[in-house]
């Protein structure tokens, strides 16, 4: 209202503006229910009593006799989630913000919540106008005391702040269609002006570039500041019932991500820690701006640094979260020996326990997921007056410090590099930047773990009779419960099994590389002769590319969308002219020939091929799963070929020739003695993949020290974000020596 002292109202023009809309639908608050909360939640938080009313054993009292729902039928689900979603571990502090967004006495409380003296709106979330209904105003006999009403049930359906489709009244979602966005107060007056996405004064913007979270980081560089937030730390671990979550991230220096293992490589620059807005790491506690994040640096602290912090690290009852556990346990145990302990949560882990089918909602990753409303909905819920001071996402380094690689002549290109991580550090111009993005992350995680577990603890879980019937059985009445009892430990002991690694004999593997190279330049050459036969320019293909295989196999195949063209009958393709190579490996005496040339290649089947799949541009696949349908069972065609002239009439015959070779490409290149080379040669050409996949992916990175501890043991790195739900081993993959058919021999 424009005569409340604390309204908070958003600029619209005068067309947009309409009466607040009532909504309806499951989980939401009916008016009835609104004024019970309100009732309810004043009883609750005056009378100093730190249980929420609805917690398990507490008792409710007159409010339960004034209308208050049960918690059994559909119209309380939204509100039982609630409760479960705050009951576990929310202070009185925290619960009374957490009412302030509702409306009622909350919002129209004479003292008004702020989070760093900046007065934040209550439309951290809100209903899609597609999940509601409207009416032009509410029931004459409640009023709601004006502005949006923030209708926080029914999360699967919840959006965050800044989205263009947000907004809880029907004026600002009309604003939100109009292309406005919603700006933080900083006047203390109460008016929030709209603002169009892209303005350098809006929330949006200020979070993109990290703007004022410095003040909220206490930077330690010395040993004495590390020894005074060491006893912070330390104070500040709950108890069984409450712990305090410490939400951790590092950065690393010197080490190549997709090719090295974290066991033995890497330096920690600096690491950050949250442990929610309750801990405060200033020098000086309730003066001047709560600093709630700690960002330490470990570069020059050094040595002296890791051993003031090892009794955190290797404390049992500090309970520590993570996001991909496995790599920030083992950089941080490769300083002073250091053994991390605590292990409270891995929000990787817990995500996919949530949704374990995210690979086209952006993956696990931590930017994906903190700034995903559906995933972030839950501790917009419980921190609503946070606002994006406090709820913040992850955001790329990349997109960050990256830079543009120069081209030759000194011009910035399109490709963008990064600065080595020890460099942005310490580098003078970009070292605030680096803190605040660096700090994020270790407060993203800590809002991320909020979130994800009210959601686990939404979900009931029921075990099988087989596994209740274990003695070791633990009952789990929720995800969250399971994912406690089962799935961290079980993330626990990966992590033993990456640091442990494997011995692998790195003389057997050389041996190996031999012997595939050699076959695999074997089946080269099988397929290449077969294939000079037909098409002569096939002398100068390349057998690994396969958009000139598909040239040769499916040459006329339609594109699976029938308006894009699809495979020519005829291409051209580049290459070096035999003369300029000549030229090159004589010495390069007198003038150059030219280098570039080209050769021709057709389709080579008598009848068309069916693609058995497509690649997701629309063309045949000629993937190996594809190769093999063509050839058939591995060997068999071969076998035929090599022993032609032993095989009698009747065997000769095309039916029993096909019964053999069970390839789709023979009758496609004629049967008989055709058809049965070209699934032979098919055959060869599928093996050159699979050995190309082995050296590759296997027995070529084992010899290389970059998988390799100080110990020399092989260090994999274990996977359980898998879409069949097993757990498997990547970087290297062991697997991959069994998935290709006849080279079990290169197993060490």
């Amino acid at each position: 209202r424009a005569d409340s002292p604390d309204a908070r109202r958003l600029a619209i023009p005068p067309n947009t503006h309409h009466a607040p809309p009532r909504l309806h639908g499951r989980g939401m608050l009916t008016r009835q229910r609104r004024v019970v909360w309100e009732m309810l939640g004043a009883k609750m938080f005056t009378s100093g009593v730190g249980s929420p009313a609805w917690a398990p054993g507490a008792s409710i009292g007159a409010s339960a006799t004034a209308g208050f729902p049960t918690r059994t039928g559909r119209a309380s689900r939204g509100l039982s989630r609630l409760g479960r979603a705050v009951t576990w571990r929310r202070d009185t502090s925290f619960a009374r913000r957490a009412l302030s967004s509702f409306d009622g006495h909350g919002r129209n409380a004479a003292s008004r919540d702020s989070v760093g003296g900046r007065n934040i709106a209550n439309h951290a979330l809100s209903v899609p106008p597609q999940e509601v209904t409207e009416e032009d105003a509410d029931s004459e006999d409640y009023d709601p005391g004006g502005g949006p009403n923030i209708l926080r049930f029914n999360g699967d359906t919840l959006m965050l702040h800044q989205s263009l489709m947000n907004g809880s009244t029907s004026r600002a979602r009309r604003a939100a269609a109009q292309g406005f966005d919603f700006a933080v107060d900083d006047t203390g007056d109460g008016a929030l002006p709209a603002t169009r996405p892209g303005d350098p004064s809006s929330v949006a913007e200020k979070a993109k570039n990290l703007s004022g979270l410095i003040d909220e980081v206490a930077v330690v560089e010395t040993l004495a500041d590390a020894k005074r937030v060491l006893k912070i730390l330390m104070d500040n671990v709950g108890d069984a019932d409450r712990p305090v979550y410490h939400a951790i991230d590092t950065e690393v220096s010197h080490i190549e991500v997709a090719d090295q293992t974290p066991v033995g490589h890497g330096n920690v620059t600096c690491f950050s820690v949250y442990c929610g807005p309750d801990v405060d790491f200033s020098p000086n506690p309730g003066v001047g701006k709560p600093k709630t994040l700690l960002w330490v640096d470990t570069m020059t602290l050094g040595d002296d640094g890791w051993e003031v912090f090892r009794p955190y690290f290797e404390s049992g009852d500090v309970k520590k979260a993570w996001h991909n556990y496995s790599f920030d346990r083992h950089v941080i145990e490769n300083h002073c020996g250091i053994e991390l302990k605590g292990f409270a949560a891995d929000t990787m882990h817990m995500a996919r326990l949530w949704n374990s089918n995210r690979k086209l909602e952006g993956g696990y990753s931590l930017e994906a997921l903190s700034s995903d409303p559906k995933v972030m909905s839950d501790a917009g819920e419980m921190f609503s007056d946070a606002g994006e001071d406090l709820i913040r996402s992850k955001r790329s380094i990349k997109k960050i410090f990256g830079k543009p690689k120069l081209k030759k002549d000194g011009t910035p290109g399109k490709t963008v590099v990064l600065p080595p991580v020890q460099e942005i550090q310490v580098d003078p111009e970009q070292r605030q930047t680096w803190i605040e993005y660096s700090a994020l992350d270790a407060q993203a995680t800590w809002f991320l773990r909020e979130s994800l577990e009210a959601k686990l603890r939404g979900i009931d879980c029921e075990a099988c009779p087989i596994l209740s019937a274990k003695t070791d059985f633990k009952k789990s009445n929720n995800l969250w419960e399971f994912y406690t009892h089962y799935l961290r430990p079980f993330g626990e002991v990966l992590t033993d099994m990456e640091h442990n690694g494997m011995f692998v004999d790195k003389e057997h593997l050389a041996s190996a590389e031999i012997v595939a190279l050699a076959d695999k330049k074997l089946a080269e050459e099988y397929f290449r002769g077969w294939a000079i036969a037909k098409c002569p320019a096939a002398e100068h293909m390349n057998v690994g590319s396969g958009i000139q295989v598909r040239q040769l196999l499916f040459a006329g195949a339609k594109h699976k969308k029938r308006d894009k063209e699809g495979v020519p009958h005829k291409k051209n393709f580049a290459m070096v002219s035999p003369e300029w190579t000549a030229w090159d490996l004589n010495g390069r005496e007198g003038k150059a020939p030219k280098k570039a040339a080209t050769f021709e290649l057709f389709g080579i089947t008598k009848r068309n091929l069916t693609p058995p799949a497509f690649t997701t541009t629309g063309l045949p696949a000629v993937s190996g799963l594809v190769l093999r349908q063509l050839a058939g069972k591995a060997g068999a065609a071969r076998a035929v070929v090599d022993g032609w002239n032993a095989l009698s009439d009747s065997e000769k015959t095309d039916d029993a020739l096909k019964m053999v070779c069970d390839g789709k490409a023979f009758l496609a290149f004629g049967g008989g003695y055709e058809g049965a080379s070209a699934c032979a040669a098919i055959d060869a050409l599928n093996d050159v993949a699979a050995i190309d996949t082995l050296l590759s992916n296997f027995i070529i990175p084992l010899q290389s020290d970059n998988l390799r501890g100080k110990t020399g043991r092989v260090h994999a790195a274990l996977n359980i974000n898998t879409e069949t739900g097993y757990g498997l081993a990547r970087f290297p993959n062991p697997d991959t020596l069994f998935t290709a058919p006849g080279r079990i021999h290169y197993v060490p």
